[in-house]
Formats: C-alpha cells, sequence, structure tokens
C-alpha cells in the first residue's frame, strides 16, 4: 500500500525535479533549453495548484490559490519568452 505522505508529496516532487534538470542545463551553457524547461517547471506548479487540492500541493501554496496560480503562469510565459530573444 502506498503511504498517503508520498502521493501528498509527489506535485512539489515533480516540479523540483523538473526545476533541477532545467537548471542542469543552463550550468552546462545551454541556457535556452535551461529556461524552457524552468517554464515547464512553472507550468506544471500553476496547473497543480490550480486542480490538485489544497492539502495535496504542499509548498507550492503560498499565497491564495489565485495569486499562486497567476504568478506561476506568468513566470512560465515570461520564461517562454526568454527563450526566443535573438530569434
Amino acid at each position: 500500500m502506498v503511504d498517503i505522505r508520498l502521493i501528498r508529496a509527489a506535485p512539489v516532487v515533480v516540479v523540483v525535479l523538473i526545476g533541477a534538470i532545467g537548471l542542469l542545463y543552463i550550468a552546462s551553457g545551454h541556457w535556452r533549453r535551461g529556461a524552457a524547461i524552468l517554464a515547464a517547471a512553472a507550468g506544471v506548479g500553476a496547473l497543480s495548484r490550480l486542480l490538485l487540492p489544497e492539502r495535496w500541493i504542499g509548498p507550492l501554496a503560498v499565497r491564495g490559490r489565485t495569486f499562486d496560480v497567476v504568478f506561476l503562469g506568468a513566470l512560465a510565459l515570461l520564461l517562454t519568452l526568454a527563450t526566443t530573444v535573438g530569434y
């Protein structure tokens, strides 16, 4: 049987892992790809905050649901736009 704490930690773990992969890409010199991956992490965080119950979100719940979704969505959009610099 799966422990309920593992299920509740899954959204945060997924966002952190995606973000860590993005940072590794940036550290290796691929900043556009890394920024795109960080945008994906923010997008996953925004969708998780929007769709999942608050008790499952953990540290992704910083303020109210609306603020968190708008902030993470805007961060995802800005990081996506940053990947288009120079094109």
